[in-house]
């Protein structure tokens, strides 16, 4: 599941290191991203595979909020990917963080589908340890969406992104969060 290089400990040994600092710190992120995330793609094919030779086993809803988690723990790196100084909208990162922006979507579009479907699993089955852990991910989940705004700020700012391209983000709404708090308490846990 691991990278078959590690460039965790980057370091460019043709410019100072003064100058270094920031190609170097970039480097190390996106390399950090990419590792968890064949490490994340690797279980998911694994459990895949488990799961066709056992005739479909179903997630348990710990282990899907789990995986929600995971993808959380992914969109906050990726959202740590980005130049630090103004020396570096240079073509070749500007290149990467295209390929960064198309990340972010990608794997918040996968949180956003498998966070309804954990949703409806704990509004119909869940109890409060569920829904406890499902409203941590949904309050994670609204700092990260303004998170993510802040971030095609930036990459409009740099342009890598224009107006046009960046999709509605999907806003967490108030009362998702509230009928877990609901279940939380003790009120009915069954939702239409």
């Amino acid at each position: 599941g691991r990278l078959p290089f590690d460039l965790s400990n980057f370091s460019d040994g043709h410019l100072s290191p003064a100058k270094a600092w920031s190609f170097n710190a970039f480097v190390r992120a996106y390399f950090a991203y990419l590792d968890k995330r064949s490490a994340f793609a690797s279980s998911e094919t694994k459990q895949k595979n488990v799961s066709n030779k056992m005739k479909e086993v179903d997630e348990t809803l710990m282990e899907e909020l789990e995986k929600l988690q995971k993808l959380q723990g992914m969109i906050d790196m990726l959202l740590q990917i980005r130049p630090k100084n103004e020396n570096l909208n240079v073509g070749l990162i500007l290149e990467a963080m295209d390929c960064v922006i198309v990340e972010v979507f990608g794997v918040y579009s996968k949180f956003c589908n498998k966070i309804a479907k954990v949703l409806l699993r704990i509004y119909e089955v869940g109890g409060k340890m569920e829904a406890s852990i499902g409203l941590k991910v949904l309050q994670k989940a609204s700092i990260q969406v303004e998170e993510m705004s802040l971030f095609f700020d930036f990459c409009k700012d740099i342009g890598v992104l224009n107006a046009s391209q960046c999709p509605k983000i999907d806003r967490i709404s108030r009362e998702d969060i509230q009928d877990l708090e609901r279940i939380i308490n003790g009120a009915s846990s069954k939702k239409g």
